[in-house]
């Protein structure tokens, strides 16, 4: 049986969460559901395009096995909106991995993401920060 990651990601991100996560970043839930249904596509469809060399395969495979994806704070997301060392270190996982994963295309596909569903660009970047590690957690579990 084979998973879908982009059905599994949008189970595991319900309503009370999609609303804290736009709490968070200052926009109102509709928006942040309508922007995560850019973001987890363009994640997942930039993990396959870095997998599709022998190379990029193997620097996924290396940082799976690395670790460190905040998968404590992951065990309850909702606990990720608290602030604190939870907060800033999986916003800095987030920021790192995304760096890793877009090159200097994140502003591009910021901007991509935005456009459609009118989300303010300023925040964009914490909630792919806040989200990219909950998809490497997807991608790595299957």
């Amino acid at each position: 049986m084979s998973t879908n990651i982009l059905e599994l990601l949008k189970s595991e991100f319900g309503d009370e969460i999609v609303g804290q996560l736009g709490k968070f970043v200052g926009e109102d839930a509709a928006k942040t559901k309508s922007a995560l249904g850019s973001i987890f596509p363009a994640v997942v469809g930039a993990l396959i395009n870095k997998g599709s060399t022998s190379q990029g395969a193997s620097e996924i495979l290396d940082r799976i096995n690395r670790g460190g994806f905040g998968e404590d704070a992951l065990k309850a997301p909702e606990n990720a909106f608290a602030g604190g060392y939870t907060t800033t270190n999986l916003l800095n996982i987030g920021t790192n991995l995304l760096g890793w994963i877009f090159g200097d295309r994140v502003a591009k596909v910021t901007d991509w993401i935005c456009a459609p569903v009118a989300f303010q660009r300023t925040p964009l970047p914490l909630c792919w920060a806040w989200l990219c590690p909950p998809c490497w957690d997807c991608w790595e579990s299957k």
